[in-house]
């Protein structure tokens, strides 16, 4: 059922629709949702960009999304929730968006109570820690683009217990500034005009990346920044065994961990050491050293 782009304040959903499994019901104002409780076979639950003007509380209607503890799919991006809340586990959630939302920080126990999750889109908001992401064991897809995320070695050390992760980005963060091309397409962030459900899932992030064009524009970077970005590309290949797209990119670690003249020049700068060479990247690049 699709009721998106209304003017629902309400909804009664649980007594005439018992049966239903997938509620999509973006871009209304809505206060209150009855009934969602009793519907014992929704799998699928959208309900992005509530209108804010006529929405004071938008955090109150999260609060009301996340009762389904047998959700599978919860999309609810483009909504304010500078906190968020879960009440209860849910051990059959597997895609959850919450971009664009201005999330500061994730529940500490955010990890335990959806240890299933699959795909995780927490793009544009203001995160700075990525612990509470731990215990999530079958996490694949991770987009984490337009954060604050400033300190790799804190973070890779998450990042390395994500074992099952093929697909992370983490573009437009403190840490990866200037590393790759600005993009040219705009961020997705309304729903006006998409109706597709392949649609539905792509929307809040940002586009791929033109291998060619990265290439030239890597080529005219300034060593420094070269040699932060292929610092960045190393730990992460060094730390996440099955990663295969990076910030946009195909990803492939024995291309990034090959011994090039830059893997030289980061040995001659000290940068890489026989013994542990992670610890010492890591150190260079968050102290902002100039030669890593």
């Amino acid at each position: 059922m699709r009721l998106c782009n209304n003017e629902l304040l309400a909804l009664e959903i649980g007594k005439d629709f018992p049966n239903l499994e997938s509620l999509y019901v973006d871009q209304n104002p809505l206060l209150e949702i009855n009934g969602l409780e009793r519907l014992k076979y929704l799998r699928t639950l959208s309900a992005r960009e509530q209108a804010q003007e006529q929405t004071p509380n938008v955090c109150s209607t999260a609060r009301i999304l996340m009762q389904h503890s047998d959700i599978r799919s919860l999309y609810v991006s483009a909504n304010l929730l500078t906190t968020f809340q879960m009440p209860h586990d849910f051990l059959n959630l597997q895609r959850l968006e919450l971009a664009s939302s201005g999330l500061q920080s994730l529940p500490p126990n955010f990890g335990q109570l959806a240890p299933n999750i699959r795909f995780l889109n927490l793009n544009f908001n203001a995160l700075k820690d990525l612990r509470p992401l731990l215990n999530i064991k079958r996490l694949n897809e991770l987009l984490l683009a337009g954060n604050r995320l400033s300190r790799l070695r804190k973070n890779l050390a998450v990042l390395s217990r994500l074992v099952s992760l093929t697909k992370l980005d983490l573009r437009d963060n403190p840490l990866t500034i200037g590393f790759y091309p600005p993009a040219v397409e705009n961020r997705i962030v309304s729903l006006k005009g998409r109706s597709s459900h392949s649609d539905e899932v792509e929307a809040f992030t940002l586009p791929a990346s033109n291998q060619q064009t990265d290439q030239q524009f890597l080529a005219r970077l300034d060593e420094d920044t070269r040699l932060r970005r292929r610092v960045h590309e190393m730990l992460l290949a060094s730390s996440c065994n099955n990663l295969r797209e990076l910030d946009g990119l195909p990803f492939n670690s024995q291309n990034v961990l090959r011994k090039d003249e830059v893997w030289e020049r980061l040995r001659f700068l000290g940068i890489i050491r026989r013994s542990k060479p992670g610890d010492k990247a890591c150190e260079a690049f968050e102290s902002g050293d100039e030669t890593a």
